[in-house]
């Protein structure tokens, strides 16, 4: 490859994926991806598809993607070779199964946002990588091409896999390049919470409501009111062990359902301490029975108010995505920071391709630099 330098339009490349999105394992901090991966490039050092190895072409089909874990070929890469207009194109084809290590944010869990990074390598010392797909490498030039590529001419297209579509929404791709040879694929997933409504929020609201007929108890039988409050604490904590199977952890900082179960224990628990309250100071401090039914009346008065309001509250915030961060929050409060929005024009392109197939920079300096609206 030493005489033709990077740049050149004989050394040109553009990568084509289309990938389904079948699995997002927060428990594991793992993602699962399968699809197809096609690259188009021109070498004059290759004179047949005999001469295409992993070295001279501009992919790595036995390792594409970095932050893989495991990495599945599921199919033989196949090669093609066309000439256009005297030039030589090469196409390859790879159907991959890939399970990639990401670090998910999960604070905002049920409300999350997550950013699925695919790191691919390409061989960015000898190659150029075109973000623009080229005349040479379009269904109209190319015999035969459209039934080798399932879909419009987009740099990366993706989809959320029948498994997981009810339990997220996907917006638009972003897609990197960085210096030191990665095209970085950066999946954006919205987690659809009405499932941990149903199966968390409502059971729990049920089982604290349990503990207001503790009320009808005559307040001098402290025996019999500890006992119930402390079987609804019980169940409280059985059913925080009942959900942890679906309720990741949100590592060092307490997501949304850590602190919605917290602040139910901390409400049973001053239910607890009131009654304990009440039966110290009817013996020891001879309160009146009268103004122990007062207290205890107000109590759970404000009890019950503070509980119907903090679920109209969470039901307000559902409505309304209260608790969603925008993108630009999701990228400063990911594991890794990064900007949302690139202060320069290099290394990164940080741009997203819309469904017209028209591409949208997030930076204005590069729709002036790659002249794209």
């Amino acid at each position: 490859m030493d005489d033709i330098k990077k740049g050149d339009r004989e050394m040109q490349c553009y990568i084509q994926t289309s990938f389904d999105v079948d699995q997002v394992d927060l428990l594991e901090y793992v993602f699962n991806v399968n699809g197809k991966v096609e690259v188009f490039w021109t070498n004059p050092n290759i004179k047949s598809i005999e001469e295409i190895d992993r070295e001279n072409a501009p992919l790595n089909w036995e390792d594409m993607v970095e932050n893989a874990i495991e990495e599945e070929a599921l199919s033989d890469p196949v090669h093609y070779m066309h000439s256009i207009d005297g030039l030589n194109v090469f196409q390859g084809i790879y159907h991959v199964n890939l399970t990639c290590f990401e670090t998910f944010e999960l604070a905002q869990f049920p409300c999350d946002r997550q950013i699925c990074s695919m790191e691919m390598t390409f061989n960015n010392k000898d190659y150029t990588l075109l973000i623009v797909r080229p005349d040479w490498a379009s269904p109209q030039v190319i015999p035969d091409m459209e039934n080798k590529s399932n879909g419009p001419k987009m740099m990366l297209r993706t989809r959320l896999g029948d498994k997981i579509c009810g339990l997220f929404t996907m917006d638009l791709p972003i897609i990197d390049t960085t210096d030191d040879g990665k095209l970085n694929y950066k999946i954006r997933i919205s987690r659809k919470a009405g499932y941990y409504k149903t199966n968390i929020l409502l059971p729990m609201f049920v089982i604290f409501g349990t503990n207001f007929p503790v009320v009808q108890i005559d307040v001098a039988d402290v025996a019999d009111r500890l006992a119930t409050t402390a079987t609804v604490l019980f169940a409280v904590t059985a059913y925080q062990f009942a959900i942890m199977e679906m309720v990741p952890s949100g590592g060092t900082d307490q997501s949304l359902v850590d602190k919605y179960v917290l602040f139910t224990t901390i409400l049973i628990v001053t239910s607890l301490g009131e009654t304990f309250f009440l039966g110290v100071a009817m013996n020891d401090w001879e309160l009146s029975e009268e103004s122990a039914v007062n207290i205890d009346t107000w109590f759970f008065a404000i009890n019950a108010v503070v509980w119907v309001l903090l679920h109209i509250f969470i039901l307000w915030a559902d409505a309304t995505n209260f608790f969603v961060l925008t993108w630009e929050q999701t990228f400063e409060e990911d594991v890794e920071p990064e900007p949302f929005l690139p202060q320069g024009d290099d290394p990164t392109l940080h741009f997203v391709q819309l469904p017209d197939e028209n591409f949208k920079f997030l930076n204005p300096q590069l729709a002036s630099k790659y002249k794209i609206a």
